[in-house]
């Protein structure tokens, strides 16, 4: 059955990805003119960012009833990335699928932190109305539908998400490096592996920030802690969250999102599957110091210590100007955002 709906899936993805967008800008919209609730439920893509905490990527827009609504930046941005990744998925058929490809990662990895954080808001709902005392019970309990509705929209987007990553990745094929005697394949520069460091540290930090938050606030909550408390425990929660996101992208996709916009991948350098255990392997290392410049010195230590490395996939990238506007636009929003509304 799930063979079945996967397959489904990449036949039309593209038009299934267009439908999803443009169900969730319409409820935006709607949201924005009548300030109801209720047309959450044409929001299928309920993805959120939040960076260490900060309203750096939130627009605040007044509303006709003279209320204020933040406007997520990087939400926004990523529905419309996906909205000419499906076209240019269609005109070259099929051929061109980097920001597809880049998209559905973010949604992967952001549908599983926001549901996890979801979820364990839910179980842990009377103390953290105990902490947010202007929040009660009551507010909730016509909501309970619309919550169950959020969930199964997580998890189907955690399946849609999966079978599009898996049939990319499937469909990758690697650069021969034909100038050594060593390296079949061509491996990724060292500019790309700082990148890679760099852009998977931002992705992650905006996903994950929320639900790291609200356990340190519940945590903190019920042991009485102090501010040394959260010294010790915000680094063990990045140690935690950061060993996840790649273990789980790379162990499943052998990929990251940077990965995927660098055109890399990640192999076995004895010719094996990449096991979860080396991809666990992978993602323990990282945190070894200095690791995150040993890159510089042909592999990096955790690609050592685990017999991988990363090396160049072939990709089509036709609309290359297209990808650079983006890029631009996205920089200039936020910083005008910020210039806006300075962090706080």
């Amino acid at each position: 059955m799930f063979t079945n709906f996967s397959k489904w899936v990449i036949t039309y993805i593209a038009k299934i990805t267009l439908i999803l967008c443009c169900s969730s800008l319409v409820s935006l919209v709607l949201y924005f003119i009548t300030s109801n609730r209720l047309v959450n439920l044409l929001d299928v893509l309920p993805v959120y960012f939040g960076f260490l905490g900060t309203n750096w990527a939130l627009l605040y827009l007044e509303m006709p009833s003279g209320t204020y609504v933040a406007l997520d930046i990087l939400r926004l941005f990523l529905i419309v990335t996906m909205i000419i990744g499906a076209i240019i998925y269609m005109q070259s058929k099929g051929k061109e699928r980097k920001l597809l490809y880049f998209s559905y990662a973010i949604i992967f990895i952001g549908s599983i932190f926001n549901l996890a954080d979801f979820l364990f808001k839910r179980i842990f709902r009377e103390e953290f109305d105990e902490i947010f005392s202007f929040i009660t019970r009551d507010q909730y309990s016509y909501n309970w539908a619309l919550e169950i509705y959020t969930v199964l929209t997580w998890l189907l987007l955690i399946i849609i998400s999966y079978s599009v990553l898996k049939h990319f990745n499937s469909n990758t094929r690697l650069i021969t490096n034909k100038e050594s005697s060593t390296d079949v394949y061509n491996k990724s520069s060292n500019w790309k592996r700082l990148f890679h460091f760099i852009f998977d540290l931002i992705i992650f930090l905006s996903i994950a920030t929320e639900f790291m938050q609200n356990i340190l606030i519940l945590v903190s909550h019920k042991l009485g802690s102090s501010g040394q408390f959260k010294d010790i425990a915000i680094p063990i929660l990045i140690f935690i969250f950061t060993v996840l996101y790649y273990t789980i992208f790379e162990y499943l996709f052998s990929t990251t999102p940077s990965k995927i916009l660098s055109h890399s991948k990640i192999i076995s350098t004895n010719k094996n599957n990449l096991t979860l255990s080396k991809a666990l392997g992978r993602s323990l290392s990282r945190h070894i110091p200095l690791n995150q410049i040993s890159f510089l010195f042909n592999n990096g230590w955790h690609d050592v210590l685990t017999e991988t490395t990363v090396v160049d996939i072939e990709e089509q990238t036709t609309y290359l100007a297209i990808y650079w506007v983006l890029f631009i636009i996205l920089v200039v929003g936020l910083i005008a955002n910020y210039l806006i509304y300075p962090f706080s």
